[in-house]
């Protein structure tokens, strides 16, 4: 039995990252990619050219001019732009240029420019690039970045189906302080528990169920509470085959 039916909480990472992609879970919408770079003020747009009837919005082709001569600030903006119009593939050109910079900008447009590429929701679906990403933000301490990664390992999106890395990003976004990743890392180390027989690795997952009630996570809270009679059933479980009893129906999220 798929152990994502078989434990409060989990049912709320399986469901909402299938169901409305992993980006739901990692910044609360399944369309995080659009909020993640903040709309440019007006005043920072430049200023109208010749072109302006063959540009999708006033001072593109200027602005196109200006990153390719590598000004950051100008790519940009033409991501946030493209973004606000809904042209995905437009923004992920310009949020790779700003991805790997030295700018204020630099991981804030890799955020987005990972949940463009792996989230179906904006039909690019490039996830190797993607995972690159993702990586990327992961190994300089951003943990949205290990986000990503944990929940594409949990569910086996486009890279083979690994319990045991999803927990482990799940950890490194605990470790920055991240109450989502705590979370996640406890989950899945319940389901390699649960497919394990494992006692001691269930016990691991309820202390990142603590580590994610401390920073706040209020569904974790909630397991604590529930722990030592889910433990029970867990012994159970290992001893003779019974199943740890299904959530509840308001344990779905």
């Amino acid at each position: 039995m798929d152990s994502a039916h078989l434990f409060t909480g989990t049912t709320y990472l399986g469901t909402a990252l299938l169901a409305l992609g992993f980006s739901a879970l990692v910044s609360g919408t399944a369309v995080a990619a659009t909020t993640v770079v903040t709309p440019a003020p007006a005043a920072t747009a430049p200023a109208p050219t010749n072109a302006g009837a063959q540009e999708s919005f006033v001072g593109e082709t200027q602005a196109q001019q200006a990153c390719a001569a590598g000004t950051v600030e100008a790519c940009h903006w033409l991501a946030q732009n493209y973004l606000g119009q809904q042209q995905y593939a437009q923004a992920a050109q310009y949020l790779s240029k700003v991805c790997y910079s030295n700018s204020e900008q630099a991981y804030q447009s890799c955020a987005a420019l990972s949940t463009l590429l792996t989230d179906s929701h904006f039909g690019l679906n490039d996830y190797p690039q993607g995972i690159k990403v993702g990586q990327y933000l992961c190994d300089h301490g951003q943990s949205y970045g290990c986000l990503i990664l944990s929940s594409l390992y949990y569910i086996g999106d486009h890279v083979e189906q690994n319990l045991k890395t999803a927990a482990d990003y799940g950890k490194r976004a605990c470790a920055l302080k991240d109450a989502t990743g705590c979370r996640q890392a406890a989950l899945a180390i319940f389901s390699e528990a649960y497919m394990k027989r494992d006692v001691e690795l269930f016990k691991e997952s309820g202390q990142y169920h603590q580590a994610a009630c401390d920073l706040g996570d209020q569904e974790s809270c909630t397991e604590l509470r529930e722990y030592q009679t889910k433990l029970e059933q867990f012994n159970l479980y290992v001893q003779n085959g019974q199943q740890p009893a299904p959530p509840t129906a308001d344990a779905a999220h």
